[in-house]
């Protein structure tokens, strides 16, 4: 297992590197090894260390189709998020999962009702399921 190394130990690192020590020097000084070299090239190449912002994984719904998805909940509350996931889909066609879904309705401010786990099949958790039944 790797350690995680921190963003302000890679500055330190391209500081050594740039005043002119040695990938090797600098690698015993920071207790690193591959990653002297990795930083050495993206100096060589003026690339930045970092990710740019806004790099990550794309957004599947823009601002808009999550306000349709809203708007879709709030017509149809009493139905089961799968219902609702289903009109999305014929409306928009576009595949979400009921996690995402559930996601963007706590974003705007909505709770959303998750399925309980449930207990397993040995004679202590039976007797359980049965009495949470009767609750319902």
């Amino acid at each position: 297992m790797t350690n995680y190394i921190t963003y302000e130990v890679k500055v330190f690192i391209e500081d050594d590197l740039i005043s002119g020590l040695s990938q090797r020097e600098v690698a015993v000084k920071r207790q690193v090894k591959t990653l002297v070299c990795n930083i050495n090239k993206n100096l060589k190449n003026r690339t930045p260390l970092g990710r740019k912002i806004g790099s990550g994984r794309p957004e599947i719904l823009s601002d808009e189709l999550k306000r349709q998805l809203f708007l879709i909940y709030d017509k149809n509350y009493k139905e089961s998020c799968l219902k609702n996931i289903q009109k999305f889909v014929e409306k928009f066609n576009v595949q979400i999962s009921r996690q995402t879904v559930s996601r963007i309705l706590s974003d705007f401010g909505l709770v959303t009702a998750k399925p309980t786990k449930k207990l397993l099949l040995r004679p202590i958790n039976i007797e359980k399921r049965l009495t949470n039944l009767k609750n319902f």
